[in-house]
């Protein structure tokens, strides 16, 4: 499978290990699947926050977050939240940086 390089030109596909260090890792992995790919950014998850509140808490504070959202580009994931990002709102903000 080819895989492209991210927006900043790394391609963090070819080395997962930046995963280790990613600040989700130790969620709860039924916590993890509503917090990242919930349909409803309003349902209370961690803290009382909001999903989006607690998404950008978690991974706003990330040292493996460009890599994240790198990582979901290069794979052309369509679904969840990368690097605090869902992909949706990535893939519109691209778009709006490319028509500048």
């Amino acid at each position: 499978m080819e895989v492209a390089a991210g927006s900043r030109g790394r391609c963090p596909v070819r080395d997962l290990g930046w995963m280790n260090s990613a600040s989700c890792i130790g969620l709860d992995p039924a916590d993890a699947d509503v917090l990242f790919f919930g349909a409803d950014d309003d349902q209370q998850v961690i803290e009382g926050d909001s999903n989006r509140h607690a998404r950008h808490r978690i991974c706003g504070a990330c040292p493996v977050r460009r890599e994240c959202e790198d990582f979901a580009e290069a794979t052309h994931t369509v679904e969840g939240a990368w690097g605090g990002v869902l992909r949706r709102q990535g893939r519109r903000r691209r778009a709006a940086g490319a028509a500048s």
